[in-house]
């Protein structure tokens, strides 16, 4: 009895808990970097905020980097950042279905590439791979894109 419960529990974590593609979102996972050149720029409260943001994501103080990041997103000059960032500290705290939200709203762009990848990585993370494998093709397939050799080294590591 006790070797079918200890079977049983054991089917129910790989099941709810087990993530086959976890070790590819890993491994792809970059740290967030900031394209803007912020030495143009005026020293104000949404520059030191920002800062501040991207030191605490670094120092993987997430849930205070996330707060800086979503007072952010309504700023003029760093929404799409601020969306960009919330979205990768989700993936990092394993909130996938969160990050992707987040992730949708980069309207940028310059940035918008980037929020392509990650959500593919999103979809990964959340068990959904015909979802990533749609977008990582889409990337594959763009020879403009930033992502096109990581995105072709994920879709032979899914395959």
């Amino acid at each position: 009895a006790s070797l079918i419960l200890m079977l049983t529990a054991t089917g129910i974590w790989y099941t709810q808990f087990y993530n086959p593609y976890g070790s590819v979102v890993t491994q792809y996972m970059e740290p967030y970097r900031y394209s803007g050149d912020l030495s143009v720029q005026m020293p104000g409260t949404e520059d030191r905020d920002w800062q501040r943001a991207l030191a605490l994501y670094r120092e993987q103080s997430y849930e205070q980097a996330a707060i800086l990041a979503n007072g952010l997103e309504n700023s003029r000059q760093y929404a799409d950042d601020a969306r960009l960032l919330g979205g990768v500290i989700l993936i990092e705290q394993n909130h996938p279905e969160k990050a992707l939200q987040k992730l949708r709203d980069v309207r940028s762009p310059v940035l918008r590439q980037k929020a392509q990848f990650y959500s593919a990585l999103a979809f990964l993370q959340d068990k959904k791979p015909e979802k990533a494998r749609a977008i990582l093709t889409e990337i594959a397939k763009d020879g403009s894109s930033h992502y096109q050799d990581e995105a072709r080294e994920i879709l032979q590591k899914i395959e």
